[in-house]
């Protein structure tokens, strides 16, 4: 089986060392691996990536940038260049033929054996659990549930915002509450994927108000796919303090 393994990389400092560690320890036995990141911006990215990786820089200027003014109605222009340099990555999976490629994106830290695990759930999407919840202005309460599960403390019940989501018969999107237990399935995954090359071939990632991932999923569901996601849950290193707390509890990055 070959896999290609990687991402969009932005520079963040901290949080990029500790993504490309927990990257340089994943269980890759059995599987033929080559590595390609789209780098968003950063200079010194041949430095920072595992050996023999490629890459491509992505520019301000360059041609996939597109410039649309902002209206009051629609400030998620950042949606088309996500789902352009996404788009940069599948088409290299497609160009190398691989049987999958696996995106991890590059604030989240994966456990060592998460590749087996996905080859292992033999679907042609795969996701792991990404918790995106972060409060803000007590939108989502006072507490941080993915902080609590850092911190070993009870996670507060319904203030997770997984990635992964359903559309409703309106064609709305809707949160899923994951079975922590066995996994499942969701129509809206991203960040944390195992996308087979089949899957790649007919779908390809676009712009959609609500995230260029959303976009990728309405035209996997149109094409009859589901995502599976597994019961794993990656640390999220969106925040400063997840970070330190990560630092904290990981062999790795302590």
């Amino acid at each position: 089986m070959r896999v290609l393994i990687g991402g969009l990389l932005h520079d963040r400092g901290e949080i990029t060392d500790c993504y490309l560690r927990h990257l340089g320890v994943l269980d890759l036995n059995g599987i033929e691996v080559s590595w390609f990141f789209v780098v968003d911006g950063v200079g010194q990215w041949k430095a920072r990536i595992p050996e023999g990786a490629n890459g491509v820089l992505m520019k301000d200027n360059g041609p996939w940038w597109i410039r649309e003014p902002r209206g009051q109605n629609d400030e998620r222009q950042e949606y088309r260049r996500l789902a352009f340099m996404r788009n940069v990555l599948r088409e290299r999976a497609l160009m190398e033929r691989v049987n999958a490629l696996v995106n991890i994106d590059s604030d989240i830290c994966a456990p060592g054996d998460l590749l087996q695990r996905m080859a292992a759930a033999r679907a042609p999407w795969v996701s792991a659990l990404v918790d995106n919840c972060a409060v803000r202005n007590g939108l989502r309460g006072d507490a941080d549930p993915e902080l609590a599960r850092m911190k070993g403390e009870a996670v507060p019940v319904g203030r997770h915002a997984f990635n992964i989501m359903d559309f409703d018969a309106g064609g709305r999107t809707a949160r899923v509450s994951p079975d922590l237990l066995n996994g499942g399935e969701a129509d809206i995954t991203g960040a944390v994927c195992w996308y087979s090359a089949d899957l790649l071939g007919r779908v390809s990632w676009r712009w959609h108000i609500n995230g260029e991932d959303v976009g990728f999923a309405v035209e996997a569901t149109a094409a009859g796919y589901r995502a599976r996601y597994l019961p794993v849950i990656c640390d999220h290193l969106m925040t400063q303090e997840r970070l330190a707390l990560h630092k904290e509890a990981c062999t790795l990055c302590h």
